[in-house]
C-alpha cells in the first residue's frame, strides 16, 4: 500500500505541516519577567505545552489525515468494501504509519525536555524557599517533590497518545473489521533514560543550594530553642543594669544586621532560593528576646520607683507628723538625723539608677504614660525631701518649747501629789477599828501602787530633763511617804492575812491544808506583829490593831500541836480508828470535821498519843511514795534494741544503766521490806520485790544468750557448716527461733519491766542458755 497515493500524501502532510518543533517554549514567562519559576508555576506551564502539543498531534493532525481521505479526488484510493481483506489490510497499514509518527512525537518531545532541562542556559531554573521547621531548616518545596513533578513530566508526555482513535472508525461510522483504538507503545526503557540522564544532572545542580543552608548556621541559635533557654535562665535572676543593657544591645544588634548581611532572595545555579521567611522569623525571635529584657528591666525599674515613691511617702508622713510626746520627740529627731545622714543619700543612688533605666530604655521601646508619671514623681521627690526637712525643722523647734513647758507643769503638778501621799499617810495614825482592817489594808494598798508610779513618773522626768539638757531633779519627799507607809502597809498585810487564812484552816474540812505550813505561817504571823507591835508603841491606834490580832495569834497557836497531829495528810482510814479509840468515841475525816469543831472537843490532853499515830502515819505515807516513785521510774524505761549486723534482728543495748536502776531498786525495795512501817503495804513491797528478782533473773540469762547467740549465729548461718555440724545446728536453730521472737515481743511491749509478763520467758531463756552450752 505504500504507492498508494493516500498514503503518500498523508506521510507528505506529516513532513509538511506537522514535524515536531519547539514544544517547552519559556520566552513567554521569561516576557512577563518571571526568571525563575515556582513549582505551581511550572506545573501551570508545563501541563499547557503538553496540552498544545497533545492537540496538535490528535486533533490537527487527525484532522488533516481526515480530510485527505475524504477527498473526492483521493478517496477512490481507498480499497472497496467489497473487498474487505485490501482495505483492512490498507487501513492497518495507515495506523501503523501514523502509530510510528506518533511514537517519533513523543520521543523527540521527550528529548526536547531532557536536552532543554540538562542545559543551564535553557533550564529555566525553579524558586524554592528555605524555612524553620520542625527544629531545622527545610526547603519548601523540597528537592524530592521538584524532582518527582520534573519526572512526572515524561508520564504525562508518553501520557498523549493513550487512547487513539483509529481513521478508519472515523471514516465508517460502526466499522466492525478493526479495534477502535490505536495502540501506540512507548518504550520505557527510553523513558527511563531520559529521567536517569535529567536526575543526575539535577543532582549537580542542587549541591549549591544545600551550601546556601550553612550561611544561616551562626543565626540558627535564635530560632532552634537555645536563645530563649538562655534568655529564661539570663531572667531567672536578678542583674545589674549594666548585665541587662548588654544583652538589649545584643538582641537590638542582631535584629537590625540580619535583613542587610543575609539576602532574602539569592540565585545558585537554576535554583532561586528564598530566605524572605526565615530572615522574618530571626530578627522576630531577635526582637522578641530583646523585648522580655526591656520588659524585665522596666519592671525592675518600675519596682524601683515605686518602692521609693512609697518610701518618700512614708518618710514625709512621719516627719511632718508632730510628736505627742518628749520620747517621740527625741525618737523623731534620730529618725531624721539617720534619714539625713544614711537613708537619703542612698534613696538618691536608687533614683539615679531609675533615671539610668528611663534614658537607656527611651531608646529601645516607648514609655508609656503610666511610666512617665511615676519616673516624674520620683524625680521630684528628690527636691521635694529638702523642703520636708526644713519643715520639720520648724516643727520639731516649736514642739520643743511645748513639750518643755509641758514638763514644768507636770513637776510642779507632781510635788503637789506627793504632798497629798504624805497627808495620806499621816491619816493611817487614827486608824485603829480591827473591823476595818480591810479598808485600811485597800487603802494602803492604793497609796503603794501610786508611791511606785511616782518612781515611774520620776524616771520620766530625769528622762526629759536629760534630753533638754536640764539638771536632773530630785524628790525626796516620795521616800520618806513610802518609808512612813511601810510599816502600817506591813501591819495590815500580815494581821489580813493571818484573820483570812485563820478564817479558811478552821472552817475547811480537816487535812485539807498541810499543817507544817500552818505552823510556818502562824510563827512568821506572829513574829512580824510582835515587831509592829514595838514600831508603834506612840501610836495608840496601829497598836490596838496589833496587840488585838496578836492576841488571835497567840490563842491559835495553844492548840498548834493538835493541828500538826489531827491535821497530818499521811493519816488514813485506820489512823482514824485508833485517834477513835484514844479518845473514846468515833471520829472520821468528812466533810462535817473542821479544826474548829475539833478544837471545841478540848482533845489537847491526847496529843503525845496523838503524836505517835501522825508520825507512824508520816513514816508509812513516805514509805508509800518511795514505793510509787520506784513503779513511776520503771513506767519511763524502754528497751534499747540494735539491729545486728544483716541477721534480720536486733540485740539488747544499754543494759547497764537498767541494771543500775535494778540493783538499785532491790536495794531499796530490801531495807523497805524491813521498816516497821511497812505492814500496811507488805503485800505490795513483797509483789514488787518479787518482780524486781524476776527482772534480774531474765536480764542475767538474756546477757549470756545474747552473748553466745551473737558468737555463734554467722557460724551456723553457713551451709557448709549446718552439714557438717546437723545435730549443733539443730540446736542452735532452736535458739534463734526463740530469741527472734523474744526479741519481737521486746519491740512490742516496749517497757523493760513488762518483759516479766512475756509467756515462758525465763524458762524458754534458760533452756537456750543450756543448749547454747551442749553447742560449744
Amino acid at each position: 500500500h505504500q504507492a498508494n497515493p493516500l498514503i503518500a500524501e498523508m506521510i507528505k502532510i506529516w513532513h509538511k505541516n506537522f514535524e515536531p518543533t519547539q514544544v517547552f517554549d519559556y520566552a513567554e514567562m521569561a516576557a512577563r519577567g518571571i526568571l525563575k519559576y515556582t513549582l505551581p508555576d511550572y506545573m501551570k506551564h508545563v501541563r499547557k505545552c503538553i496540552a498544545e502539543a497533545s492537540v496538535f498531534m490528535r486533533i490537527k493532525w487527525f484532522d488533516s489525515v481526515q480530510q485527505l481521505f475524504q477527498q473526492t479526488k483521493l478517496s477512490r484510493f481507498i480499497p472497496k468494501k467489497d473487498n474487505i481483506k485490501k482495505q483492512t489490510s490498507f487501513f492497518n497499514c495507515v495506523a501503523y504509519i501514523m502509530k510510528v509518527k506518533y511514537q517519533e512525537y513523543v520521543y523527540k518531545i521527550m528529548e526536547e525536555f531532557t536536552d532543554v532541562m540538562c542545559n543551564p542556559k535553557t533550564n529555566p531554573g525553579f524558586v524554592t524557599d528555605l524555612i524553620y521547621r520542625n527544629s531545622m531548616l527545610q526547603f519548601y518545596p523540597t528537592y524530592r517533590k521538584i524532582c518527582d513533578f520534573i519526572m512526572s513530566i515524561y508520564d504525562q508526555i508518553r501520557d498523549m497518545v493513550m487512547n487513539l482513535e483509529r481513521l478508519e472508525h472515523r471514516l465508517y461510522k460502526d466499522y466492525p473489521y478493526t479495534n477502535k483504538i490505536l495502540q501506540v507503545n512507548i518504550d520505557m526503557n527510553v523513558v527511563n533514560k531520559h529521567r536517569t540522564k535529567l536526575i543526575l544532572v539535577l543532582d549537580d545542580y542542587w549541591v549549591l543550594p544545600e551550601l546556601v543552608v550553612h550561611d544561616l548556621d551562626e543565626h540558627l541559635y535564635l530560632i532552634n530553642g537555645q536563645a530563649q533557654y538562655e534568655i529564661d535562665k539570663f531572667l531567672s535572676t536578678e542583674h545589674t543594669i549594666e548585665e541587662y543593657k548588654k544583652y538589649v544591645i545584643k538582641y537590638h544588634t542582631i535584629s537590625l544586621d540580619i535583613p542587610v548581611d543575609v539576602s532574602t532572595e539569592i540565585e545558585v545555579g537554576i535554583f532561586e532560593v528564598h530566605r524572605n521567611d526565615t530572615i522574618k522569623a530571626l530578627c522576630k525571635q531577635a526582637e522578641k528576646l530583646k523585648n522580655m529584657i526591656v520588659g524585665q528591666m522596666t519592671s525592675t525599674y518600675l519596682s524601683i520607683g515605686k518602692k521609693l515613691n512609697e518610701e518618700y511617702t512614708t518618710l514625709q508622713t512621719i516627719a511632718l507628723t508632730p510628736p505627742k510626746n518628749t520620747r517621740e520627740l527625741v525618737n523623731l529627731k534620730k529618725y531624721i538625723k539617720e534619714v539625713k545622714n544614711n537613708i537619703i543619700p542612698e534613696m538618691e543612688e536608687r533614683a539615679k539608677v531609675v533615671l539610668s533605666y528611663e534614658l537607656f530604655l527611651s531608646d529601645y521601646t516607648l514609655l508609656t504614660g503610666v511610666e512617665l508619671k511615676q519616673n516624674g514623681k520620683t524625680f521630684q521627690w528628690v527636691e521635694l525631701i529638702n523642703f520636708v526637712f526644713a519643715e520639720n525643722t520648724k516643727m520639731i523647734e516649736q514642739k520643743t518649747k511645748q513639750l518643755q513647758d509641758f514638763l514644768l507643769n507636770r513637776i510642779y503638778k507632781f510635788k503637789i501629789e506627793l504632798e497629798n501621799y504624805q497627808n495620806q499617810v499621816a491619816e493611817f495614825k487614827q486608824f485603829g477599828n480591827v473591823e476595818l482592817l480591810s479598808v485600811y489594808l485597800d487603802k494602803a494598798n492604793s497609796l503603794d501602787n501610786k508611791l511606785s508610779s511616782a518612781l515611774s513618773t520620776i524616771d520620766g522626768f530625769n528622762e526629759e530633763e536629760k534630753h533638754f539638757g536640764w539638771k536632773e531633779s530630785s524628790y525626796p519627799l516620795r521616800k520618806i511617804v513610802a518609808e512612813a507607809l511601810a510599816p502600817y502597809k506591813k501591819l495590815y498585810d500580815n494581821c489580813s492575812e493571818f484573820l483570812e487564812n485563820y478564817d479558811k484552816w478552821m472552817n475547811a474540812k480537816i487535812c485539807t491544808y498541810d499543817p507544817e505550813q500552818i505552823e510556818q505561817d502562824v510563827t512568821m504571823y506572829y513574829r512580824n506583829i510582835v515587831k509592829l507591835e514595838r514600831t508603834f508603841v506612840d501610836c495608840p491606834a496601829p497598836l490596838a490593831i496589833a496587840i488585838a490580832v496578836k492576841q488571835s495569834v497567840e490563842a491559835f497557836k495553844e492548840h498548834i500541836a493538835v493541828v500538826l497531829t489531827l491535821g497530818n495528810l499521811g493519816l488514813k482510814d485506820r489512823h482514824w480508828e485508833k485517834i477513835s479509840e484514844i479518845i473514846g468515841f468515833p471520829l472520821h475525816p468528812n466533810q462535817n470535821l473542821t479544826l474548829a469543831k475539833i478544837m471545841d472537843y478540848n482533845l489537847d490532853e491526847f496529843v503525845p498519843k496523838f503524836e505517835v499515830v501522825s508520825d507512824g502515819a508520816s513514816k508509812e505515807t513516805a514509805l508509800e511514795k518511795k514505793l510509787h516513785a520506784m513503779e513511776e521510774e520503771w513506767k519511763d524505761l524502754n528497751f534499747t534494741l540494735m539491729p545486728h549486723r544483716d541477721s534480720g534482728t536486733h540485740i539488747l543495748s544499754g543494759v547497764d544503766d537498767v541494771q543500775l536502776l535494778l540493783d538499785d531498786h532491790i536495794l531499796k525495795t530490801t531495807t523497805m521490806k524491813n521498816s516497821p512501817f511497812i505492814k500496811p503495804f507488805e503485800e505490795n513491797i513483797k509483789n514488787w520485790e518479787s518482780k524486781l528478782h524476776l527482772l534480774n533473773d531474765i536480764l542475767d540469762y538474756w546477757i549470756k544468750v545474747q552473748i553466745t547467740w551473737m558468737y555463734l549465729e554467722p557460724i551456723f548461718s553457713s551451709p557448709d557448716i549446718q552439714t557438717q555440724m546437723p545435730e549443733e545446728s539443730r540446736r542452735f536453730n532452736v535458739v534463734d527461733k526463740v530469741w527472734r521472737d523474744m526479741i519481737k515481743e521486746a519491740q512490742k511491749i516496749k517497757k523493760v519491766i513488762l518483759s516479766i509478763n512475756i509467756d515462758k520467758i525465763l524458762d524458754k531463756l534458760k533452756k537456750s542458755n543450756s543448749l547454747l552450752e551442749l553447742i560449744q
